[in-house]
C-alpha cells in the first residue's frame, strides 16, 4: 500500500494539557466478502488501533520516535481476517507520546515537535471479491471523543477511570451520536515514511519473587530484575475504589520504595475501578524502568498473582549468547542484555527510568559494538542514524542527542565522543552488517561533520566547537586532559572518514581524510608525546592512543607498561568513565598484559563490574558507585559500562568480523589460566551470515578450541601460541599443548 502523497489527520482539540487521550470512530459498510484489507496507520502521539473490537497488530507507541519536524513513520498491517461483510467499525485510541509529551528543556514543556493537538492518519483499504473496493481515510466524517484515559505520558505515568469506559465503541452499533467529528489537519513538510525497524512489543512477562506490607494498606512488590515496561493488575472492588503503582529501581534502607533517583518523573500509574467484577488492567502509553513496585489502595490483600511485569522494547532479534566458567562474566553480560533491551525504545536511550530518556549519542558511540553482540540492529541502526542525520545542524555539527529536541536541552554543538556517534555508529553498523547502501545513504551527513571539525580546528587539534565537553564522562577517579581526548576522538573519525571514502571508491576524498588522519596524529603526537608516554596521561587516554594507533611500534611496549602501572598503582583498578572504559581491557589484551585484562574484569570491590554485581545489580549502572552516590544523576540502568561486552565477545570468546558483514570472520580467542575463573568458555554470535559458536577450554596440558562457522564463510582462527589457521564452513578442533599464561 502506497503512502499517500498529502497527509491528512484528524485531532480533537482539548486546551487541558495534560489531558485526556482522544478516542476515534468511523463505521462503514463493506457489501462483498473480503478478498484483502489494509491497514495504513501513523500519528503526531502514540496509537493504538482497534478493527471491529480487536486490536490491530501487538506494537506499542507506535509509529516510534523519530523528529516528527521532518519525518513521520507509519505502518501497514494485513486486516483481512478482521473486515467482514456488512458494518464494520476501525477504531483508534491516541496518546502523546514522544510528540506531545514533557520532554527535557524549558520546565519539561509539553508537544516540543509541533503544535497540538496529537493527531491519527489511517487509510484502509478493502479488495472485494468480483472487483469491490471500499477505501476509508481519516477526514471530518470521524466521531471522536474522550474516554477513561485521563491522561497518560511517559514520565508521569497514566490516570484510568474505568467507570468512563464506553463497552462497544469499537464494534459497529454503538451509539456514537454524543460523539463530535473530527478536526482535519493537513501537514506540511514532513517525509512519509514506511517504519522498516522493528515495533516496541511485549517480549517478557516477570512475577513477582515477593509481596509485603511496607505499612498500613501499602505493599511492594519485588519483580526479582530491574525491567522497563508496564504492570498489568488483576483486582476486584468496589467502583470508585482508586488503586495506585508507584515504581523505583532499589529500595531505601527502611525497604520502603526510593524514587530519588527519577528526580521529576512520577512513575505513577493510577486505576479507578468500575466495579462489578474481575478487572484487568495495564496502561496504554507510558513506561517505567524499576525493579520494585509499591501498590496502595487495594481492595484486600494482594499476592503475586496480582502483578504481572510487563518487558516492553523495541522487538530486535537478541544473537549474542556466552557462557563462561565465571559467574561474574556471565552476569556481566545478562545485566548489559537486560539494560540494552531497556534502553531500546525507538532509539538507543541513557535510562529507562528518570525524567530524561533520551537518545544520548555518547551511550550510542561506545555501545553500538557491544549492541550488535547482543541484539540484531541490522533494521534498526538505519533508522536510528537518520534521527542523527535529521538532528544534524545545517553547519556540519551533529547534536549531543537524537532525536534532537531543541538548542534548548543541550548545545547546538556536539560535544567529542557524542557528535561524532554520526561517523562511529554507522561505520559499526557497516562492518557488523556488511551494508555499503548503509555508508552510501550517509556519505553525506558524515562529510559535513568531519569538514566541519577540520574547519574549526586546522591544525589537528579538537580545541574548538567542543559543545558541552563532557570529556571521560563520570570516571573512577582518573582525570583526563579534554583537548587531548577531543583530539583523539577526531583522529578516529579521520580514520573512518578515510575508510569509508575508500569503501565508495572516493578517491580523492579518501586521500584528502587520510592526510588530515596522518596530521592529526603527528599533531598529538607532538603536543601530548614522548617516546611512548602521554603528558598526563590518564587510563583514558592511554587506552584509546593505543586504539587508535597513536605509537610507532617501538613504543606501544612503553605505553602499554605506563598504562599498567597506573592500573596497578590503583591497586589493580581502573579509573575510566564513559569514554576511556570500552577501549581499556581491548588495549590491555592487545598490548600482552591479558592478566592484567582478566584481573580488572574478575574484580569485585569499588570500582568494578563485580563492585555492581555484589550489590544486587541486574542492570548496569550509570555511576560506578551508584551505591553511594546522591539521587541527582544516578541511573541503575544505564548500558554504557556494560560496553565490556565488545571485550568479551571479541577478545575473551575472540569473535571479531575480518570482513565487514562476517563475510571473513576472525577467530582469536584469549583465555584465562588452566583452574582460574576464566578457563573454559562457549560462546554463539548469529551474525548476518548465520551462527557462529566457540567453545574454549584451559587444561593442564593444553587449550582446546572447538570452532563451528556457516556457510558462505571462511575464519582466520589465531590460536594463543600465535599460531595462524584457516577454518572452512562446520566444525574445526584445534589444540595447543602449551596453553598461554592467564
Amino acid at each position: 500500500m502506497p503512502p499517500p502523497t498529502e497527509i491528512t489527520m484528524i485531532g480533537l482539540p482539548d486546551g487541558r494539557v495534560p489531558g485526556p487521550c482522544p478516542f476515534f470512530r468511523k463505521e462503514f459498510t463493506v457489501a462483498r466478502p473480503v478478498a484483502r484489507a489494509g491497514l495504513l496507520v501513523s500519528a503526531l502521539g502514540a496509537v493504538e488501533v482497534r478493527l471491529n473490537g480487536e486490536r490491530v497488530g501487538d506494537d506499542w507507541f507506535a509509529p516510534g520516535w523519530t523528529d516528527y519536524r521532518k519525518r513521520l513513520q507509519y505502518r501497514v498491517h494485513d486486516v483481512t481476517h478482521l473486515v467482514r461483510p456488512g458494518r464494520n467499525v476501525i477504531g483508534a485510541i491516541v496518546g502523546p507520546g514522544w510528540y506531545g509529551g514533557p520532554m527535557p528543556g524549558k520546565g519539561f514543556q509539553r508537544f516540543s515537535f509541533g503544535s497540538p493537538p496529537v493527531k491519527l492518519h489511517a487509510l484502509l483499504d478493502v479488495q472485494g471479491l468480483r472487483g469491490s473496493a471500499v477505501t476509508i481515510s481519516t477526514d471530518e466524517s470521524w466521531k471522536a471523543s474522550f474516554g477513561p484515559i485521563l491522561t497518560s505520558e511517559t514520565y508521569p505515568g497514566e490516570v484510568y477511570d474505568a467507570r468512563l469506559e464506553m463497552p462497544g465503541w469499537d464494534r459497529p452499533g454503538f451509539d456514537d451520536s454524543r460523539w463530535t467529528n473530527a478536526t482535519t489537519y493537513t501537514i506540511p513538510g514532513l517525509q512519509f515514511h514506511l517504519q522498516a525497524d522493528p515495533p516496541i512489543r511485549v517480549t517478557q512477562e516477570l512475577v513477582p519473587i515477593s509481596v509485603r506490607e511496607v505499612r498500613p494498606g501499602v505493599h511492594l512488590f519485588d519483580l526479582g530484575q530491574n525491567l522497563v515496561g508496564v504492570c498489568r493488575l488483576e483486582v476486584q472492588g468496589q467502583a470508585g475504589t482508586t488503586v495506585r503503582l508507584r515504581h523505583g529501581e532499589v529500595l531505601n534502607p527502611d525497604g520502603t520504595l526510593y524514587t530519588e533517583n527519577l528526580r521529576g518523573a512520577e512513575a505513577t500509574d493510577t486505576y479507578i475501578l468500575r466495579g462489578g467484577g474481575r478487572e484487568t488492567w495495564l496502561p496504554r502509553f507510558t513506561y517505567h524502568g524499576f525493579r520494585y513496585v509499591e501498590m496502595a489502595g487495594f481492595p484486600g490483600t494482594p499476592d503475586a498473582t496480582t502483578l504481572t511485569g510487563l518487558v516492553l522494547h523495541t522487538d530486535v532479534p537478541l544473537v549474542g549468547e556466552i557462557h563462561t566458567a565465571s559467574p561474574l562474566v556471565n552476569k556481566v553480560v545478562e545485566n548489559t542484555r537486560w539494560g540494552l533491551r531497556g534502553n531500546l525504545h525507538s532509539v538507543l536511550t541513557d535510562c529507562p527510568q528518570r525524567d530524561e530518556r533520551l537518545g544520548w549519542m555518547g551511550d550510542a558511540n561506545i555501545f553500538a559494538p557491544t549492541a550488535c553482540y547482543l541484539a540484531d540492529l541490522s533494521a534498526f541502526l538505519p533508522k536510528f542514524i537518520q534521527d542523527m542525520a535529521d538532528a544534524q545542524k545545517e553547519y556540519g555539527s551533529f547534536t549531543d542527542v537524537s532525536p534532537m529536541v531543541s538548542d534548548w536541552v543541550v548545545p547546538a554543538d556536539g560535544a567529542p565522543g557524542w557528535a561524532d556517534a554520526g561517523v562511529v555508529v554507522p561505520w559499526v553498523a557497516y562492518e557488523f552488517y556488511g551494508d555499503k547502501a548503509l555508508l552510501r545513504r550517509f556519505w553525506e551527513p558524515m562529510r559535513r561533520f568531519t569538514d566541519y571539525c577540520i574547519q574549526h580546528n586546522p591544525d589537528g587539534i579538537w580545541a574548538n566547537r567542543r559543545g558541552n565537553d563532557y570529556g571521560d564522562w563520570v570516571p573512577a577517579g582518573g582525570v583526563t586532559d579534554k583537548t587531548a581526548l577531543a583530539t583523539l576522538l577526531h583522529l578516529n573519525t579521520c580514520d573512518l572518514a578515510s575508510r569509508w571514502a575508500g569503501v565508495l571508491g572516493r578517491k580523492a576524498d579518501a586521500h584528502r581524510l587520510a592526510l588530515r588522519h596522518r596530521q592529526v596524529r603527528e599533531a598529538f603526537r607532538k603536543t601530548w608525546c614522548t617516546t611512548g608516554r602521554i603528558k598526563d596521561g590518564s587510563q583514558a587516554l592511554y587506552a584509546l592512543a593505543l586504539r587508535y594507533g597513536v605509537f610507532d611500534p617501538a613504543e606501544r611496549p612503553v605505553a602499554v607498561a605506563a598504562l599498567a602501572a597506573d592500573i596497578e598503582a590503583r591497586g589493580t583498578h581502573l579509573s575510566t568513565g564513559f569514554l576511556g572504559t570500552p577501549a581499556l581491557l581491548p588495549a590491555l589484551t592487545d598490548g600482552g598484559r591479558h592478566d592484567l585484562a582478566l584481573a580488572l574484569m574478575l574484580n569485585r570491590d569499588y570500582p568494578s563490574w563485580g563492585h555492581m554485581i555484589a550489590r544486587g545489580a541486574t542492570t548496569i549502572w550509570e555511576l560506578w558507585n551508584s551505591d553511594t552516590a546522591g539521587p541527582e544523576m544516578n541511573s541503575r540502568n544505564h548500558f554504557a559500562y556494560g560496553s565490556v561486552c565488545e571485550w568479551i565477545f571479541g577478545w575473551l570468546a575472540g569473535i571479531r568480523p575480518a570482513e565487514p558483514g562476517f563475510k571473513k570472520v576472525l577467530i582469536q580467542p584469549h583465555p584465562g589460566a588452566a583452574g582460574s575463573e576464566l578457563s573454559s568458555l562457549s560462546a554463539r554470535y548469529d551474525s548476518i551470515r548465520g551462527p557462529i559458536e566457540v567453545a574454549w577450554q584451559v587444561t593442564p596440558d593444553a587449550f582446546l578450541l572447538d570452532v563451528d562457522i556457516p556457510r558462505g564463510t571462511t575464519a582466520t582462527v589465531i590460536l594463543p601460541d600465535g599460531a595462524r589457521r584457516t577454518c572452512r564452513p562446520g566444525q574445526a578442533s584445534f589444540r595447543v599443548t602449551t596453553p598461554s599464561p592467564g
